[in-house]
């Protein structure tokens, strides 16, 4: 039979949320740590499937963190995991943590992105270091045949390209339609990105399955300013006076 103790740090609070939710949420991990001596599960989840690690890995608590996963917590559950959303809020430290701590690092949601896709998608360098540091695979493949390296210079993320390339990143491995990091950084008018991948050895030529090369997508759907400066980095591939402005 459960003791009193155990009984009582497990009682629900309103919602399903117990006092071990309730401190992790408000980052006090002295109170964590007394409740998880006290028998408190850690994994026990609210109404709405969330755990303490999940919470405290949204907040970026790095030690309230720490203090979950010396009870022994699960990391690599599918779907959501700890790593995904410290990965998207960008909370380096708790990166390491839940690595350090055996966290997959390639491990796919079910939609198939990565934690390196999602640290691309929003930029986080130091996040895609210590994600790249610990193993993951550079070029792997998400939906659609999306790399990091794609995702990053679709949104224009210098410092996350610089990051991928020097890791061995494919600088011309397209998407399913052929369309190519260089393609997505000339469309979107990211000027550095594509000195980046021009500077890499980026095919400037290498055309999608619609027949459009990089200069082509740069002439027929960029702004006029973008498209200039994007131009003047391709070496003035495409002819100025043949756009339609």
């Amino acid at each position: 039979m459960p003791s009193s103790s155990m009984r009582m740090t497990d009682i629900n609070a309103q919602d399903g949320v117990t006092p071990l939710f309730i401190a992790t949420v408000n980052g006090h991990v002295e109170v964590v740590q007394q409740l998880l001596n006290a028998g408190a599960k850690s994994d026990k989840a609210n109404k709405d499937g969330l755990t303490p690690l999940l919470v405290a890995a949204t907040r970026g608590h790095v030690e309230v963190v720490q203090q979950l996963l010396k009870s022994g917590v699960e990391l690599n559950k599918d779907g959501l995991t700890a790593l995904f959303i410290a990965v998207q809020k960008g909370h380096v430290e708790v990166v390491q943590q839940l690595l350090k701590a055996g966290a997959e690092v390639d491990k796919a949601m079910q939609n198939e992105a990565t934690p390196l896709s999602i640290a691309a998608y929003y930029g986080h360098v130091e996040v895609v270091q210590q994600l790249l540091k610990a193993g993951a695979e550079v070029d792997k493949v998400v939906q659609d045949g999306l790399t990091a390296l794609y995702i990053a210079a679709q949104k224009g993320h210098v410092e996350v390209v610089q990051q991928l390339l020097k890791s061995g990143a494919e600088v011309n491995k397209a998407e399913q339609d052929g369309t190519t990091p260089l393609s997505m950084a000339a469309q979107n008018g990211h000027v550095e990105v594509v000195q980046q991948l021009l500077k890499a050895g980026a095919e400037v030529e290498k055309a999608n399955e619609l027949e459009q090369s990089v200069q082509g997508e740069c002439c027929a759907l960029m702004s006029p300013e973008a498209s200039e400066n994007c131009l003047l980095e391709l070496w003035g591939v495409c002819d100025l006076r043949d756009l339609v402005w």
